[in-house]
């Protein structure tokens, strides 16, 4: 029970990353992006937000279950 909530902030974390690198790839499509070259904030945050949390999963995967014996 203990590394559930670590795993489920991996999946989720794994699938924001996917769906970030999917919008800005669709972003730089559009003829706004194209012209300016900057992408849209959605990506930014679900880049940001899905490295966070791998970062916080990796985290309490390899230290957060060390228990007292």
């Amino acid at each position: 029970m203990n590394k559930a909530v670590p795993i489920i902030l991996l999946i989720v974390g794994i699938a924001l990353v996917i769906l970030g690198i999917a919008a800005m790839a669709q972003s730089f499509s559009g003829f706004h992006e194209s012209l300016t070259g900057s992408p849209i904030d959605t990506s930014i945050w679900m880049l940001t937000l899905g490295l966070v949390s791998i970062s916080v999963s990796w985290y309490g995967l390899i230290h957060g279950s060390k228990e007292a014996a």
